[in-house]
């Protein structure tokens, strides 16, 4: 994803939404084997705080550093 397609994404949304971070992985085999659900990946939400995070920028990327606080 590029700024343009992030900034098109969120055009509109109001100020007062939060930034939650979902985090995915893929399940193992055997993870996948003892799952009683179907998807084939885990999410959890994160709780974060405005102090949580940073964002940052280089070589035309930018970096969105999220410290954990609560699953």
């Amino acid at each position: 994803m590029n700024i343009a397609e992030l900034k098109k994404l969120i055009n509109g949304l109001p100020d007062d939404f939060e930034f939650d971070v979902e985090v995915s992985r893929k399940l193992t085999k055997e993870e996948l084997e003892d799952s009683k659900y179907p998807s084939h990946y885990m999410s959890e939400r994160c709780k974060t705080s405005a102090f949580d995070y940073d964002i940052a920028h280089s070589d035309k990327k930018i970096k969105i550093g999220v410290r954990i606080n609560e699953l």
